[in-house]
């Protein structure tokens, strides 16, 4: 589970790769902001969410969801 105050439930984690961020300047962010809410909406049960940039400069999306 995610929560100490709630009976343990089973996760799941799930990753979307969002593009390159080498480039993105200000006009992109409104489209990444774009692609976020997209990956967000075809994932249902989202528990957290984080942003992550990887060593090959590419933007990814970690889901956590309850899979139960």
């Amino acid at each position: 589970g995610y929560r100490d105050d709630e009976s343990p439930y089973p996760i799941k984690l799930h990753s979307v790769s969002l593009g390159k961020a080498a480039h993105l300047g200000a006009p992109d962010l409104a489209n990444l902001e774009k692609k976020m809410a997209e990956a967000a909406d075809k994932t249902p049960n989202i528990i957290c969410h984080e942003l992550l940039v990887t060593t090959d400069d590419e933007f990814i999306m970690v889901f956590m969801t309850h899979s139960g």
